[in-house]
């Protein structure tokens, strides 16, 4: 008994050190990419972008720290450049699907303002 609960007590203790190490610039970028698509949502959820405004700066907060995990692996410039190509198209994904979310929820935040000057009298 005392032997299954101290093998049961050592691959625990693996599996949560394996989280401790430094991660791969690949899981970096994965990591990056899912940022940018939860700022995305937030974005979408919000009723204006005042009200997203919070959980953007925590995320870009997030962002920022995988950024300094990244510059901290110091990567040649091909590593870098190689890096960026395996994961080119979901970066490219993700960053335009954010824009398309700013750009749209400016644009709707921006009409609405403007419905006031349906009531006013025109010269």
């Amino acid at each position: 008994m005392m032997k299954y609960l101290l093998t049961s007590c050592l691959l625990l203790a693996c599996l949560c050190l394996t989280g401790c190490g430094p991660q791969s610039p690949d899981a970096l970028i994965k990591e990056q990419i899912s940022i940018i698509n939860e700022t995305a949502d937030t974005v979408e959820a919000a009723d204006s972008l005042d009200d997203a405004k919070a959980s953007m700066e925590k995320l870009s907060k997030r962002g920022e720290a995988v950024t300094a995990k990244l510059d901290a692996l110091n990567l040649s410039d091909s590593e870098k450049a190689e890096l960026m190509q395996r994961h080119q198209k979901d970066l490219m994904s993700a960053m335009m699907r954010l824009q398309k979310v700013m750009i749209s929820k400016t644009f709707n935040e921006a009409k609405s303002g403007m419905d006031f000057m349906k009531s006013m009298p025109l010269p």
